[in-house]
């Protein structure tokens, strides 16, 4: 199903994920799976833990836009601290979540 907005409103949310005019929803008995995409900081607290994390949060934010508008549902911002934790809870095709490594990746259903 397409949602209907205005262009004055061009997101809105369902389910409480953020999703663009015109994005195409999956209907409620056809979702996709469910995951939860985890990045930390790590031990150690030092300039290298540091860069690892902030290129992990790159790769999040990257494979979201690029699968936002193919029936993924993505939360507008992630949970956590968000300066040593992040995650997001996602649902996106299975050949979406295999894009990403599977240490960042637990299963999830909400």
């Amino acid at each position: 199903m397409l949602l209907g907005m205005s262009a004055s409103d061009p997101k809105r949310t369902f389910l409480g994920y953020a999703v663009k005019l015109g994005q195409h929803v999956p209907p409620l008995g056809n979702r996709m799976p469910q995951a939860v995409i985890h990045i930390s900081l790590g031990p150690g607290n030092d300039a290298t833990a540091m860069e690892t994390f902030n290129k992990e949060w790159q790769l999040v934010e990257d494979w979201m836009e690029r699968w936002r508008d193919r029936g993924s549902l993505f939360p507008d911002n992630p949970q956590g601290c968000l300066c040593c934790h992040a995650y997001w809870e996602v649902e996106a095709s299975q050949t979406a979540l295999d894009e990403l490594p599977a240490r960042m990746l637990q299963p999830g259903s909400w």
